[in-house]
């Protein structure tokens, strides 16, 4: 009954949130190591997913940090004078030109 519920885990993971995978991935780690303690093969599927799980919580975390990132990045966009504001479209207006030219 329990390991039909990882196996169906492992078919629909991709559309958990960060929780639900990090939750996901200990319960995968904790058969794993059940197996692994009493020197039974683990089987390829529990192998699989705590493979495919460290992936994608590793990546949903990278995207959760660039998003953080653009946000401060914005805040920061807001908070420039007027005068950065303006040497910067000088400076890609002259580059524009430059490149229309050749």
């Amino acid at each position: 009954m329990f390991l039909t519920q990882l196996k169906r885990v492992a078919e629909e993971f991709e559309r958990y949130d960060i929780d639900e995978a990090i939750a996901a991935l200990a319960v995968t780690n904790m058969v794993k190591a059940g197996f692994m303690e009493r020197e039974i093969e683990v089987p390829e599927y529990i192998a699989n997913l705590s493979r495919h799980l460290d992936k994608y919580i590793t990546v949903k975390a990278r995207d959760e940090l660039e998003r953080k990132a653009k946000k401060v990045d914005l805040q920061l966009q807001g908070l420039r004078s007027r005068d950065e504001v303006r040497q910067d479209l000088l400076a890609e207006q002259k580059r524009l030109k430059d490149a229309l030219a050749k």
